[in-house]
């Protein structure tokens, strides 16, 4: 209906997750990564959760489309867990391709096995993703984590991915499921959007949709952020909202007042967060006057009375309200007297400071007549930054480094936060040991992990740079241990972005 007065060819802000319009966020990113890493590597359960709208499935079907091309891995997805047992057996079945339909757990099982150990012949991997997780039965997530027990001894064959809310956390802490906790490798929660990345979602998804004109102004997305909460889902349905009012009034931009309009058509509480820095940097964009707070005084009940008052006599009630009065009088006059007094003695300093002055421009000029003198010229805080490097490495097989790893990185970052204007450049790189592709996703992966703890502690995303090489520029020789683990490394290198 509006695509016509926006000049754009489809429509930007659909509910179905199509991975078309897929804005991946560094939290999106790193969650992908950290689902591609899990399935390169066969690492059995990995678990995906999330708050309601925070696009689980669009990064799930993103996933997918990346899997379609690769001939390695045999994958199926169940979008619905709200299943009896024979029924999910049934379903999941019927989307590896295995052609029969199966009326007991034991039939299902044989066949199964016999797939899944074909598929390892072949060289193949197997994924199966369980979407909205958090409606699994205490009974069939036990049944589902009995199927992985379908295993070779040198490798696992089968891969499980629970995706669903943050509920699920909840449902694996019960002691009736610690099994299936204990068998989980990894773990990655997505967080609500920011400002700034509510602001990038907008245009990308406008963007994608055929215009690059801003059709939301800074205001408006901050209230968009601030109805949402950040969720890709509701950002979804309150612009598709504020697009349809726009063209309904003949409204080319959609400011705030349209947001806020559409917001409490669609019974869209305000929910003001503030943990979110960000919000500020829109408000001072659009030149918004804050209004100052009013600060209720103690003294004052709901009801406008002197509470604390109350609590004496009558007479001595009035005796006080009294003596606050006359002392009130007394303040006002102290301060009448001393504001006259500050101008006198601001007369007597100006006028013995003023030829002193006159006196050090002129031997100012004398040594170089055409030098400005600048009174009060600021030094720097901080001396000019010089580049600087620091290593830091992985343990074996994991996304964790060691103690003193983390005290240099942290002392790294309170350096950067000095210098705003540094660019940081994060590289990973691998031992030789695994695949080349694995190599350079495994280090892509690292990369973004100490990404996201510089980002964690406060260094700007327009600052920071990553990328995974893999097993190139090796440091020592591979064919050691201590050679392999010299090479597992991320080199951060910080410098200022005119050098």
């Amino acid at each position: 209906m509006y695509r016509t007065f926006y000049n754009i060819k489809s429509k930007p802000f659909q509910s179905s997750a199509d991975p078309k319009f897929m804005w991946a966020s560094e939290k999106h990113k790193e969650a992908l990564a950290t689902l591609k890493y899990g399935i390169i590597n066969n690492k059995g359960f990995v678990l995906l959760t999330g708050d309601v709208g925070t696009g689980k499935t669009t990064l799930i079907n993103a996933l997918l489309k990346i899997l379609e091309n690769d001939n390695g891995i045999i994958y199926a997805s169940v979008p619905d867990c709200n299943l009896d047992f024979i029924d999910f057996i049934n379903y999941v079945a019927y989307s590896f391709g295995m052609e029969e339909d199966f009326k007991t757990k034991g039939s299902f099982l044989i066949s199964f096995k016999k797939f899944l150990i074909n598929a390892a012949k072949n060289g193949k991997k197997v994924l199966l993703i369980i979407d909205e997780s958090q409606l699994l039965t205490d009974e069939l997530l036990e049944q589902i984590r009995l199927l992985s027990n379908i295993d070779r001894a040198d490798s696992k064959i089968l891969n499980i991915f629970f995706v669903g809310q943050n509920e699920f956390n909840d449902i694996l802490l019960k002691k009736s499921n610690r099994a299936v906790r204990q068998r989980l490798s990894l773990n990655y929660n997505l967080h609500h959007l920011t400002t700034f990345e509510t602001y990038d979602y907008i245009k990308h998804r406008l963007k994608v949709a055929g215009t690059s004109c801003e059709l939301f102004t800074h205001s408006a997305v901050q209230k968009i952020h601030q109805y949402s909460e950040g969720a890709p889902r509701r950002i979804n349905i309150l612009c598709d909202h504020c697009l349809l009012s726009g063209y309904v009034n003949k409204q080319k931009k959609i400011d705030e007042a349209i947001v806020q309009e559409c917001a409490i058509e669609l019974e869209i509480p305000s929910i003001i967060t503030t943990s979110d820095p960000e919000t500020l940097e829109f408000d001072t964009l659009e030149h918004k006057k804050i209004k100052p707070t009013s600060i209720p005084n103690p003294l004052v009940d709901g009801k406008g009375g002197f509470s604390i008052l109350r609590k004496f006599p009558i007479k001595i009630q009035t005796l006080l309200v009294a003596l606050s009065a006359f002392s009130l009088c007394v303040i006002l006059i102290m301060l009448i007297f001393l504001y006259h007094n500050a101008d006198k003695q601001k007369l007597v300093v100006t006028t013995h400071i003023k030829p002193s002055l006159e006196n050090q421009n002129k031997e100012n000029l004398k040594t170089d007549p055409h030098k400005k003198t600048k009174p009060d010229e600021i030094k720097p805080e901080h001396p000019p930054f010089e580049t600087k490097t620091i290593i830091i490495r992985f343990k074996h097989n994991t996304n964790d480094f060691n103690e003193d790893d983390l005290s240099v990185i942290n002392e790294y970052a309170q350096l950067l936060l000095n210098y705003p204007d540094a660019k940081v450049d994060i590289t990973g790189y691998t031992d030789s040991m695994g695949a080349p592709q694995y190599n350079i996703n495994l280090s892509k992966l690292r990369a973004n992990i100490v990404k996201s703890f510089l980002l964690g502690k406060g260094i700007k995303t327009d600052q920071i740079s990553a990328r995974g090489l893999g097993s190139e520029n090796p440091v020592e020789n591979n064919d050691t241990s201590m050679g392999r683990q010299m090479n597992r490394r991320v080199k951060i290198t910080a410098y200022q972005k005119d050098q």
